[in-house]
């Protein structure tokens, strides 16, 4: 009985602890479990937050873009509004083929030639401005004949200082460097310009006039003193004049460079014979 009883207590606590292991084994598996459910939800939430980080970056992205968009519209408009050559291929009033959808590839010659001819021919009669000034001077030219020698070179420098400030303004004003409101400083900038440019060149031309081709010297000082003022009038005609066309609504593009050429022509002359006419009478000279 002893024995038995000896038997009894010894497998007793075999039986105790095979019984820990088993609950020790359960508790194990349970809090794998529970830590595998722990990293799926870990994981999940991971990529919830991937996802909307990418979502908030795309949505910056979108509006970025459309910002960029908006952007490039609002100055595609800016130069719709301001550009000189205006809105339309015809003469600026917005009622012909559009620039922006008609490539000039596309345009043909004929429609280029319908655009331009009539600007044309009213600039070629108004030319005949200068035959009338040239009629009105005639006593002064019969008097002294080397003023007729220089006539081509004030019409070809009005010409040439003219055309060089518009088509700097016309290029600054399509790219948007300037504006409509810098007119003014536009002006004051190119006749300064002009006057620096046309007294420089009085002197050398008044300078090779009188010491390398023998003029008189009344004619070459008339020579100097018409450039200045030459220059002066064709840098303040052209720096304004796509300003004006603008306004109007015309087309700077077809219309300044032409319109210009015909006013420093006219206004060349008249100021050339007038200053002669003023310096032979500092001379003393009658005509």
């Amino acid at each position: 009985m002893d024995r038995e009883a000896g038997l009894t207590n010894r497998r007793v606590p075999t039986q105790i602890d095979d019984t820990d292991v088993v609950d020790n084994q359960n508790d194990l598996i349970v809090e794998l479990q529970q830590l595998r459910s722990d990293n799926l939800k870990l994981s999940t939430a991971v990529l919830a937050l991937r996802e909307s980080r990418c979502r908030c970056e795309q949505d910056k992205y979108n509006e970025a873009l459309l910002s960029n968009s908006h952007d490039h519209e609002t100055i595609i408009s800016d130069e719709d509004t301001d550009s000189p050559i205006g809105s339309s291929i015809g003469h600026g009033h917005g009622h012909d083929i559009p620039l922006l959808d008609v490539s000039y590839k596309r345009i043909s010659a004929v429609h280029l030639a319908g655009t331009r001819i009539l600007w044309l021919s009213l600039f070629l009669a108004s030319l005949a401005l200068t035959a009338v000034v040239m009629e009105s001077f005639e006593h002064i030219l019969a008097s002294q004949i080397e003023l007729a020698f220089f006539v081509p070179l004030m019409i070809g420098h009005g010409g040439n200082v003219g055309g060089q400030t518009v088509g700097t303004v016309l290029s600054a004003l399509s790219s948007q460097k300037i504006k409509r409101k810098d007119m003014l400083s536009v002006l004051l900038k190119e006749s300064i310009s002009g006057l620096l440019v046309g007294c420089a060149l009085g002197f050398l031309s008044a300078f090779a006039t009188s010491f390398l081709m023998g003029v008189s010297e009344p004619v070459s000082v008339v020579v100097f003193a018409t450039l200045p003022v030459l220059s002066v009038t064709a840098s303040g005609l052209a720096s304004t004049l796509p300003f004006l066309c603008m306004y109007l609504g015309l087309d700077a593009a077809v219309v300044s460079a032409p319109l210009m050429t015909t006013l420093v022509d006219v206004l060349g002359l008249v100021s050339y014979f007038m200053i002669a006419r003023g310096v032979f009478s500092w001379y003393g000279m009658r005509f």
